[in-house]
């Protein structure tokens, strides 16, 4: 994996394949929503923007419309969130 050792490096990037879930039993809603805002912080340093893991899915930490409808993820005006959606079915 290559290290970025500027801010500069991250400017003509795409953050991709995230969500916001990791290997924690008990987390709050609150615990979730940091590490969401932590995760967007550093994506959205990226020029080309960032993309979700998974538009829907069963296990809810990873379905980015459930993250946005129950408040988990935090999308304000500071986030470049927008333009074009691409959603490929499989």
């Amino acid at each position: 994996m290559k290290t970025v050792s500027s801010y500069s490096q991250l400017e003509s990037q795409i953050s991709g394949e995230w969500v916001n879930e990791w290997d924690v039993t008990s987390g709050s809603q609150t615990d979730y929503q940091d590490f969401g805002k932590a995760q967007l912080d550093v994506y959205n340093t990226a020029s080309f923007g960032w993309c979700y893991w998974t538009l829907k899915n069963d296990r809810e930490h990873w379905d980015f419309e459930w993250n946005i409808r129950n408040n988990y993820l935090q999308l304000g005006k500071d986030y470049r969130f927008g333009g074009t959606l691409l959603v490929i079915y499989l």
